[in-house]
């Protein structure tokens, strides 16, 4: 799982280096934990062009999901074979929610980019500000549903006030688990 990870990480960076390449600016990649960035060695001048380069890492990694799901069907080449079926889903649904989760428009995430060059397009003086209210507000609804995920339906509407949920909203489970879920 963590070698299809790194490799589906560099794969989007990759696009995101390759865009930069398309309008004549260097860049090198520089790949962490669960993430990377490809660094420009000087800024990116335009609108749309910043808007292509932020979407080239996620449309990189539906590329590679599509190549999956196409060798696949072509050459059935994870039948018979259960490493290549679990290869074949660590792919899948990498590539999927990785692409999926980067286009929102939370920031730092490429969707978040996308929504600072669209609101300062719409408002070159609250551009930014709309922005970041804007990832602000998708990361709270995402944490919320996180948490609720996991707590558990049943927990959802409990009145938290008793001292038996006060100990399960405290747990270090579901504090680990709702984190996970972001």
């Amino acid at each position: 799982f963590r070698r299809v990870l790194f490799r589906s990480i560099l794969i989007h960076e990759l696009g995101h280096a390759t865009a930069f390449r398309l309008f004549r600016v260097d860049s090198h990649i520089v790949l962490y934990m669960f993430g990377g960035l490809a660094v420009p060695y000087r800024s990116l001048a335009g609108r749309w062009r910043r808007i292509v380069v932020s979407l080239a890492g996620p449309a990189a990694g539906f590329l590679l999901l599509g190549l999956v799901i196409g060798s696949d069907a072509a050459f059935a080449w994870t039948r018979g074979s259960p490493v290549l079926a679990s290869l074949f889903l660590d792919l899948f649904f990498i590539n999927l929610f990785w692409g999926v989760i980067n286009l929102l428009p939370v920031w730092p995430l490429d969707g978040g980019q996308v929504c600072r060059e669209l609101c300062s397009m719409a408002s070159w003086r609250n551009g930014l500000r709309i922005s970041l209210e804007i990832s602000v507000a998708v990361g709270g609804i995402i944490a919320v549903y996180s948490l609720a995920c996991a707590l558990g339906e049943d927990a959802m509407f409990a009145d938290f006030r008793s001292e038996e949920h006060t100990s399960e909203l405290q747990s270090p489970y579901v504090i680990s688990y709702a984190v996970f879920c972001l």
